[in-house]
């Protein structure tokens, strides 16, 4: 197993759903501790690793620690390995220390920080400062999330959706005398299926926009039609829009199937992540 593979395991059986990112954050401080170049800072679970080099052009690698929630632990076969994170992003991770392991005459900059799959105000970035400053010290900056290899320009935006959905109660042996808050679902999600998706090009980067249903809620009892009915979504929009105007379009196309006592609700509008 070669050094790089060796990484990725190790970081692959550290749960670190978004949140509980101390003990990743601990083996990486003890990964780069290690290493004499090498001058290691820690805010709360940010590690922030800087190694002077010599002249040339500087460099920003930044990496998130967290993961979604889901099944810990690793599968490997003879090509490849499987695990919560694998992808998104401990397999750029486990680059970065390993980088990190290799002589470069380059200044160089590592960043890994917690809470990016979450509330984007919990992003472990923010203790940092702007990112735009920190980004302004350096020649070029790489985010390391996988894209086959190629080069990625700018990130799309992200808007949380909580609809809910108003029926009629009625008993299930009456079903007729209510409005069943769950059909009104299939609604919805047909609404969303069918969404116009953009495909702006921008700066001669193509963004492919997409519309999610990420959950749904309803219940009273068995033997209830329910009177309400929850459906999240998530809209991934172009950075040609601000997360106002993305919201806007997005209501505009839901309007034909939302009825006067629906609530439609941003839980959250986060531009470029």
């Amino acid at each position: 197993m070669s050094d790089l593979e060796s990484s990725l395991r190790d970081l692959l059986v550290i749960p670190s759903v978004s949140g509980e990112e101390d003990a990743i954050a601990d083996y990486v401080v003890a990964r780069l501790a290690t290493k004499s170049d090498w001058r290691v800072d820690r805010v709360g679970n940010t590690v922030i690793a800087h190694r002077d080099g010599g002249p040339g052009p500087r460099l920003l690698l930044c990496g998130h620690l967290d993961t979604v929630p889901g099944d810990q632990g690793v599968d490997e076969d003879t090509d490849c390995f499987y695990g919560l994170g694998v992808c998104d992003m401990k397999g750029g991770l486990a680059v970065m220390l390993s980088l990190a392991d290799r002589p470069c005459a380059l200044p160089m900059t590592m960043v890994f920080y917690p809470c990016e799959e979450v509330a984007f105000e919990r992003n472990g970035l923010h203790l940092l400062g702007p990112a735009e400053a920190m980004v302004a010290d350096h020649d070029l900056a790489v985010l390391l999330e996988p894209t086959d290899g190629v080069v990625e320009l700018g990130c799309q935006g992200s808007l949380r959706l909580r609809l809910e959905l108003a029926g009629r109660r009625a008993h299930t042996s009456r079903p007729w005398m209510g409005v069943n808050a769950i059909d009104r679902v299939g609604e919805l999600l047909a609404r969303a299926t069918d969404f116009e998706r953009r495909r702006p090009l921008l700066a001669g980067v193509h963004f492919q926009e997409s519309l999610s249903p990420t959950r749904v809620e309803s219940f009273v009892a068995n033997n209830v039609v329910p009177d309400r009915a929850r459906l999240w979504l998530n809209y991934r929009f172009a950075p040609d829009l601000s997360g106002e105007q993305a919201l806007e379009q997005l209501f505009e196309w839901l309007r034909p199937v939302l009825g006067d006592d629906d609530l439609l609700e941003a839980e959250e509008v986060v531009e470029g992540a």
